[in-house]
C-alpha cells in the first residue's frame, strides 16, 4: 500500500485540495467534495475510473490518499513531476543514462516497476522536492 499525503484549504465557498506529490490541485463546494474530486482526478489521470483509491481525511487540513496498487500512481508521480520540471522524455531518459526514452515512457505508464532507489533518481533528475515515506507494512 502507498500513502500520499496533501492539504485542503478552504478559499471563499470553495474548498481546495491540493497533492504536491501528484502535482495536482482540485476544488469541491464542500470539504467532502473536494476529498471526492481528487478521487475523481486520480481516476480520470489514470484513465481507470475504477481505480482502488481512498482518501481520508486527516487531523486539520490534511489527508491520505491510500492507493493498493502503488505501481500505476508511481507511474503518474514520475509524469506529473517529469511535465511540471519542463523535461522532455528525452532529456529525463538521459539524466537517468537510459539508452532510450521508451524505458522511461514505461515508467511513466506503470508498465516498468520502479524501485525505491529509481525513484529518488527520478526524482532527483526533474528536481521534485518531495517527502517520500517508505514503510514496510506488516
Amino acid at each position: 500500500m502507498m500513502k500520499l499525503k496533501g492539504t485542503l484549504q478552504k478559499d471563499g465557498r470553495w474548498w481546495i485540495i491540493a497533492c504536491p506529490a501528484l502535482d495536482a490541485m482540485t476544488q469541491g463546494s464542500s470539504r467532502r467534495g473536494a476529498l471526492e474530486m481528487m478521487v475523481d482526478w486520480v481516476r480520470t489521470a489514470l484513465d481507470k475510473p475504477d481505480f482502488p483509491v481512498e482518501i481520508v481525511a486527516g487531523k486539520g487540513l490534511t489527508f491520505e490518499m491510500l492507493v493498493l496498487d502503488p505501481g500505476p500512481v508511481l507511474g503518474l508521480i514520475v509524469q506529473r513531476q517529469r511535465g511540471a520540471s519542463g523535461m522532455t522524455l528525452e532529456q529525463l531518459a538521459s539524466k537517468l543514462h537510459l539508452k532510450s526514452r521508451s524505458t522511461a515512457k514505461h515508467y511513466e505508464r506503470g508498465s516498468n516497476a520502479i524501485s525505491v532507489a529509481r525513484l529518488i533518481e527520478i526524482l532527483d533528475a526533474t528536481g521534485a522536492e518531495l517527502e517520500i515515506n517508505v514503510k514496510r507494512l506488516a
